[in-house]
């Protein structure tokens, strides 16, 4: 989606493409668990915008993104004003992308990848237990938390294990639309911001059911894994993890046919329908 309001994101590794895979429910040989297998590719491509531009060009991806044939597609907005426990997300790395275009398919099909694209896995997917209900005018909620797990592979298949083997509730939890683990297919780039390695990305019908999972289920969630006498994925982790948080106005999960579009028309778009209507008149 090339858009002349778009700037490329510097500094910050760019987009990168992802694949879903499940997990086995048990592991079996040897001492590590296996590596799974992916069956998803998902696609992340950032862009930075003028704030003053930022109508229009939601409105043209918006367009674009509806005439694709995608399994699923969503842009999203970085959100700097959200606080979790006491603590406010707000200065990110110079080069953090405003907005990401996030496109999922089937596993990678030999697609030439953009300069700014780089391969990576997602280990996990969790899907609602019923439709998740979208609030018209207000756009889904997106929360992910980034991770640099140390480079060895005990490390890594251990941390994937810790998720797919944890107990979750989120299926039921009002207003969940999905989870996926991600995982880095190929090694950051040179210099790249924070260089991370895993990444969790949550996926919510609005900003108000995260919040009252955050508050209820999984804090109840946090306190239990401290509880349980397993080792803390800290342990696997050469830096400490970091959340980042987006709103997500336009979303079309073609699989399950939900579609849910909340960016204003662009005023260029408004007056050429205005102009169209009087010259019919």
């Amino acid at each position: 989606l090339p858009s002349p309001l778009a700037r490329p994101c510097r500094g910050a590794g760019g987009p990168a493409q992802h694949t879903v895979m499940i997990f086995a429910s048990t592991f079996a040989g040897g001492n590590l668990p296996p590596k799974a297998m992916a069956d998803r590719s998902i696609r992340l491509k950032p862009f930075c915008v003028n704030p003053l531009e930022r109508r229009e060009f939601e409105a043209q991806v918006a367009a674009e993104m509806s005439l694709g044939k995608k399994r699923a597609a969503l842009l999203v907005r970085r959100r700097d004003d959200i606080s979790m426990y006491g603590k406010l997300y707000a200065n990110y790395p110079p080069g953090t992308p405003d907005y990401m275009l996030l496109s999922v398919s089937d596993v990678y099909d030999g697609e030439v990848l953009a300069s700014d694209e780089q391969p990576w896995d997602a280990t996990m997917v969790q899907r609602p237990a019923g439709r998740p209900e979208m609030q018209p005018g207000e756009p889904a909620f997106l929360a992910m938390n980034r991770f640099v797990v140390k480079p060895d592979e005990a490390s890594r298949r251990l941390f994937e294990q810790r998720w797919a083997t944890r107990e979750s509730k989120l299926a039921g939890q009002p207003g969940f639309v999905g989870f996926s683990l991600l995982r880095r297919a190929s090694p950051p780039a040179a210099g790249q911001a924070g260089g991370f390695t895993y990444a969790t990305a949550t996926l919510w019908a609005r900003e108000a059911a995260w919040a009252a999972w955050r508050e209820g289920g999984g804090k109840n969630a946090h306190a239990a894994s401290r509880e349980s006498g397993r080792t803390p994925v800290s342990e696997w982790m050469a830096a400490a993890a970091s959340p980042i948080f987006w709103d997500v106005p336009v979303l079309f999960l073609r699989g399950s046919g939900l579609a849910h579009v909340c960016t204003p028309r662009s005023e260029t778009a408004a007056e050429a329908e205005a102009e169209a209507a009087a010259r019919v008149a």
